[in-house]
């Protein structure tokens, strides 16, 4: 399996890479700059009579430019953003030698990306990046194509793509403008002076869409993010069903430390206390248990509980059981506070916790009864194995699986 690690600037794509690195050391990790087999963000594509003339032109740059290159057929791919050098003018020089931005013609960009797609037959990457961003902004921004142009443009991606394991996770930014915020204080010097931003604004001002539409400034920019967002979303639905996760930003999880574990099981107790009412099941209810209980599986190598945080809250709590050795990730229990119930905290949790452990192969068992909890998971990709334990007169259990 791959990973595409989709969504707006500042919606944490770096964020979610290295957290999925953590957790998969096996996966290889490509980020936005570095060489991909699948994309040319950031780095020249020459010739080979070029890329020697560039070697002839920068001898005190010669090894170092030798280290980032990489030779694909009759083509080099140069990282030259690696490069360490204060001679801005290598950039200046090689950044002309990149596709995007209109840089080629359309046919030959189109050919270019459909081509190493097609190609590319690697398993275990994590990229950064790769799908959506650059060639979206390029197709909008710089080749003004309409929006149905470019869903055509990714049904041939998918064409290419057609036999490989990969699966797109997209985070969907709900407060855009807030984002943006963020990455401006992030991506400023150590005297608050704002290097991003001023690039980013002078490169969306000058570029033929805007001149084309008469937008600029960064109430423009923010429509367009939103227009980018919900395009991409709908290529999501329309070009690679099956492929994808949409996943949601609203909700942290903390991991929850020894000392909170008394927090932990008084929580438990409260939010359980209503079904445990409702079913009597005294026996197996997360109402019902004792401190001990869960002081034990804290202490299960496998085990990792989190509050889920929202609001500046601890709303409720999750259990992740993680045994890293092909097994399938268990979720059991979650809750959800009744205070904070009904605002899709559930959702977003579950879907945080995909986020830290990647999407596929989870497991969970629900009660049979609770139609609410069967719709969640459903809508959430998990799929009912048809194995039903019964409990009592009440209640059954109903056991799921996501793959």
């Amino acid at each position: 399996m791959n990973y595409f690690i989709e969504g707006l600037q500042g919606s944490g794509k770096t964020t979610l890479v290295g957290q999925l690195s953590e957790n998969f050391p096996n996966y290889k990790a490509v980020r936005e700059g570095e060489y991909s087999p699948v994309e040319l963000a950031w780095c020249a594509y020459l010739t080979r009579e070029v890329y020697e003339e560039k070697l002839e032109k920068y001898p005190e740059l010669r090894e170092q430019i030798k280290e980032k290159t990489y030779f694909e057929d009759d083509r080099v791919i140069v990282c030259y953003t690696k490069v360490v050098t204060e001679d801005r003018s290598f950039y200046q020089d090689m950044e002309q030698y990149e596709i995007y931005n209109n840089r080629v013609s359309f046919d030959e960009f189109k050919k270019i990306v459909l081509t190493r797609f097609r190609n590319w037959s690697g398993d275990k990457y994590i990229f950064e990046c790769s799908l959506f961003q650059n060639i979206v902004e390029d197709m909008m921004l710089f080749r003004v194509c309409t929006d149905d142009e470019i869903v055509d443009f990714y049904k041939d991606v998918r064409k290419a793509l057609e036999g490989k394991k990969y699966h797109i996770m997209y985070l969907k930014a709900e407060d855009i403008h807030g984002n943006l915020q963020v990455i401006r204080k992030e991506r400023s010097d150590e005297n608050g002076n704002e290097m991003w931003f001023p690039l980013m604004m002078n490169f969306f001002d000058n570029c033929p869409y805007s001149k084309a539409k008469g937008t600029s400034g960064e109430e423009d920019l923010i429509a367009h993010f939103a227009h980018r967002q919900e395009l991409e979303i709908r290529i999501l639905n329309e070009v690679f069903e099956g492929h994808f996760s949409v996943l949601l930003r609203g909700v942290k999880l903390v991991p929850v430390k020894k000392e909170d574990l008394e927090t932990v099981w008084k929580m438990q107790i409260e939010a359980f206390s209503g079904l445990l009412q409702k079913y009597q099941d005294y026996d197996m209810s997360p109402g019902a248990e004792k401190l001990d209980k869960i002081e034990a599986r804290f202490n299960q190598p496998w085990t990792t509980y989190y509050f889920i945080v929202a609001e500046n809250k601890n709303v409720g709590v999750i259990r992740v059981v993680d045994k890293k050795d092909g097994s399938r990730k268990r979720i059991s229990p979650i809750w959800i506070m009744e205070e904070f119930r009904g605002k899709g905290y559930a959702q977003k949790a579950i879907l945080e916790a995909e986020k830290i452990y990647g999407p596929d192969h989870w497991c969970l068992d629900t009660i049979l009864q609770e139609k609410g909890n069967l719709h969640l998971y459903e809508k959430l990709g998990y799929r009912k194995t048809g194995q039903v334990e019964h409990i009592n007169d009440r209640m059954d259990i109903v056991f799921y699986e996501k793959d």
